[in-house]
């Protein structure tokens, strides 16, 4: 046990030049929580001011609107009466819809990566609490030896009161010790060596397969979260260009 031991505490200083990468892409998620933080203690305050706001522009928002709906009826029905093909109509038509259903394709494929994002996300969470879990048994492990030397001080401590109660001939009292002495040993499981050794190796294999599984979900939640900021720059693209690729191919029929 003790040869693969070494052998994968060989392995591990082998990659971990590698690792590096690894430990740049944690340590975004070492300050998630500073940020969640930050997030709700100035959440309030940023909705509070967003609300009072638009309760302050809501007249003028509506007035602006009404004022546009006119401006629409207006040339809605001055353009009614051009004479415009139907054929040349259904090509407008077709040509909004194109890009329109681009847009509408990609903010589904949005929808459906934010869901991958959280699920990954959950899973990374899960993950990162099996490691704080598998770390603090392999710590208390580790600290097994110094537990047992402060239980069995406290058994010498009670040992040497019986002796001082005897002596005084407090029998009572005595008898209370005794019993007290006999509660606290039966509560001491000292392990053979054999099985401390042998639960410590479990404990670090226990250990390194969790932060492995950290890794990967580390990873996942990376490539999912990429893959979602691309998404999305890409729909902003889109939005920003569609009237200007719609008129340009607009523009080419002629009326």
């Amino acid at each position: 046990m003790a040869l693969n031991l070494n052998s994968e505490l060989e392995r591990l200083k082998a990659d971990a030049q590698k690792d590096q990468q690894e430990m740049a892409k944690l340590s975004k998620q070492t300050d998630s929580k500073a940020r969640d933080i930050r997030f709700l203690e100035e959440i309030k305050a940023e909705i509070d001011q967003v609300s009072t706001h638009y309760n302050d522009s809501y007249d003028a928002i509506s007035k602006k609107k009404r004022e546009i709906k006119s401006y629409l009826d207006i040339k809605s029905k001055m353009f009614s009466k051009v004479v415009l093909e139907k054929k040349k109509k259904d090509q407008i038509s077709e040509i909004r819809e194109k890009y329109g259903g681009e847009i509408s394709k990609l903010e589904g494929a949005i929808t459906s990566e934010e869901k991958v994002c959280k699920k990954a996300k959950n899973q990374y969470e899960i993950a990162k609490r099996q490691v704080e879990s598998k770390q603090k048994k392999y710590k208390d492990l580790i600290n097994y030896q110094n537990v047992i030397s402060k239980q069995l001080q406290e058994l010498n401590n009670i040992k040497e009161r019986i002796e001082k109660e005897e002596g005084n001939k407090k029998i009572a009292n005595t008898y209370s010790l005794i019993e007290e002495l006999r509660d606290a040993l039966n509560k001491i499981k000292v392990m053979g060596k054999k099985d401390f050794r042998d639960r410590l190796d479990q404990m670090w294999k226990d250990l390194g397969a969790a932060k492995k599984a950290e890794r990967e979900k580390i990873e996942e939640l990376d490539k999912t979260q990429n893959e979602l900021a691309g998404k999305k720059e890409r729909l902003e693209s889109l939005k920003r260009d569609r009237r200007s690729r719609v008129l340009e191919e607009t523009g080419k029929i002629k009326s």
